[in-house]
């Protein structure tokens, strides 16, 4: 009897001594906190066109070299392009010699592409050609017209 009795004992201090931890484990402090933090948005760097033709022996009438090349994003990001553009300029043009003896047939290359970054794609379309004004041009032999290109 007096081994049930300490098994009792030994029972209801574990019961009592469970109870006091259980309710232990329901009591907690509340607190609010406030706080903040910060996400930086990315940027892009200016893409990168580039021709890769040389069109070469340009003259009068004497028909239409094709113009293509590449774009390239530096950035990380993807970059959607809608067209590449060519334009002819005056710069490095000797006198006499202008923009107006050349032309550039179909500019605008419709591109309609994302470019992820990182990326170099290819594009085509334009082509340059000397225009036959019917007046001298001698002022553009062994000229070098400039043409530049812009994205949107």
């Amino acid at each position: 009897m007096s081994r049930l009795l300490h098994n009792k004992k030994v029972t209801a201090c574990a019961l009592i001594g469970l109870l006091l931890v259980a309710g232990g484990a329901y009591a907690y402090w509340t607190q609010t906190g406030a706080g903040s933090g910060e996400a930086d948005t990315g940027t892009t760097s200016e893409l990168v066109i580039l021709q890769v033709s040389t069109p070469t022996g340009l003259a009068p009438a004497a028909g239409s070299q094709p113009l293509s090349g590449t774009i390239e994003n530096p950035s990380e990001g993807t970059v959607h392009v809608t067209s590449i553009t060519a334009t002819l300029t005056s710069t490095g043009l000797p006198a006499g010699c202008t923009v107006d003896d050349y032309l550039i047939n179909d500019p605008v290359v419709d591109y309609d592409a994302d470019i992820l970054g990182g990326d170099v794609d290819p594009w085509t379309g334009p082509s340059i050609e000397m225009v036959d004004t019917g007046e001298n041009q001698d002022a553009c032999k062994g000229a070098t017209v400039t043409i530049a290109y812009t994205s949107a």
